[in-house]
């Protein structure tokens, strides 16, 4: 929970005075987002209402001032710190402007001389200045709320406070320390067991691999040993083939060769024959000449000495 808005009446002011923002001649000596309400510590919780607009609110983040936007039909309210369905809450007072001597030409950009130490104001360029207060801040370590002090131009945490809140801080920081430490510990122990089941499972793989290579080579070569073997199988049936085809060859030309030779031993043969039998018969038809002329030559001088005998 933070402070209530800003309000005049908490300040010693005397013959306050309105003005209107409308004037072009004056303008804050502070631009932007009101980053000096906003203390340095990162771990207190602060909340700050719009200047403007009654659907925008701020959140101090690492001592600045971020613009936050409520959602659709919601108001920011201050006290609860939060987005409320409060249409009243958009109707605000005018601000309250003093004349402060000392901001005249912006040579201050604050001021809290002789103010209360949450009290302060912020000048303008004519020398008026405008009233603030530095608000609550929640101290979600203790669940407390601080009244911040406007100090070095900038609402922060007393000393004490602020000293208790650093010693605490530190207690925190070395708990995290200690945290990070154990927790690194834990993460090495755990990225060696990693490491090791990575290893493993990377030696696991290449044993595998080595594997898939050696029964892949040795199927390369039996795959190669049967090509082998096929080929020279090929090889073995082709030159039988030829083999073979050269002995048909050469049995076909002798048997090509020997038939000439057969048909002129058989026409020799036959020829033989033929004389032969012509030799027999031209014999045996001598013989039968012989014979006849023989007969003939007897019978003739048969005849003759038969002739003579008459005579």
């Amino acid at each position: 929970m933070v402070n209530s808005p800003v309000n005049c009446l908490m300040l010693v002011i005397i013959g306050c005075t309105t003005f209107g923002f409308s004037d072009s001649q004056q303008f804050s000596c502070v631009s932007g987002p009101p980053d000096y309400l906003c203390p340095t510590d990162s771990l207190l919780q602060v909340y700050l209402q719009h200047e403007k607009f009654c659907t925008r609110y701020y959140k101090c983040v690492d001592g600045r001032a971020i613009e936050f936007q409520c959602s659709y039909g919601l108001f920011f309210d201050l006290n609860l710190s939060m987005c409320t369905s409060k249409f009243t809450l958009c109707y605000r007072a005018n601000p309250c402007l003093q004349f402060v001597d000392a901001c005249r030409c912006c040579v201050k950009q604050f001021d809290n001389t002789g103010l209360a130490p949450q009290n302060f104001y912020v000048c303008y360029n004519d020398g008026n200045a405008l009233a603030q207060t530095c608000p609550l801040a929640l101290d979600p370590c203790n669940n407390t709320t601080i009244q911040l002090e406007f100090v070095n131009q900038k609402c922060e945490q007393r000393a004490l406070k602020k000293k208790q809140h650093q010693a605490q801080k530190n207690l925190q920081k070395n708990h995290r320390e200690q945290n990070h430490q154990k927790a690194q510990k834990n993460h090495r122990g755990q990225d060696h067991q990693k490491d090791r089941k990575n290893h493993r499972a990377q030696d696991h793989q290449k044993a595998q691999e080595s594997l898939r290579v050696l029964s892949h080579q040795k199927d390369r070569e039996k795959h190669r040993g049967r090509q082998k073997a096929q080929e020279s199988h090929q090889k073995a049936q082709e030159n039988h083939r030829a083999l073979s085809h050269q002995k048909g060859r050469e049995k076909h030309r002798m048997k090509s060769h020997q038939k000439p030779q057969e048909g002129l031993q058989k026409a020799q043969e036959s020829q033989q024959k033929t004389q032969e039998n012509h030799r027999a018969l031209s014999h045996q038809k001598g013989q039968e000449k012989h014979r006849v002329w023989s007969h003939q030559k007897a019978q003739e001088s048969l005849w003759k000495a038969r002739k003579n005998h008459r005579v």
